[in-house]
Parts: structure tokens; C-alpha cells; sequence
């Protein structure tokens, strides 16, 4: 947890330190690593709940 929770935080200072640079390719890579947030946090869970 502590691995996605820092995750987490490196994509919000990410998003901070970017806004209004290239919209359109910030919009792409936000969804992507989000995305793969997401993904991450999923197989946490599947893995937790064995």
C-alpha cells in the first residue's frame, strides 16, 4: 500500500507541477497513469483476498 500511496503522490505533484503545459498530452498521460493506479490497486485486492 505503501508503494501505490506514494504512486499517488508522485501523480499529484505531477499533475500540480504541469498544469496549463500541453493540455491535451497531460489529459493522456494523467489517464494512463491512472490507468495503471488503478490496475495496481486491483491486483492488491485480488491478492489480499486470497
Amino acid at each position: 500500500l505503501r508503494y501505490y500511496n506514494s504512486n499517488l503522490n508522485q501523480l499529484v505533484k505531477w499533475l500540480n507541477s504541469n498544469k496549463g503545459l500541453h493540455p491535451e498530452t497531460n489529459l493522456t498521460e494523467m489517464e494512463q497513469q491512472l490507468t495503471a493506479i488503478r490496475e495496481g490497486i486491483d491486483d492488491l485486492w485480488e491478492q489480499l483476498s486470497r
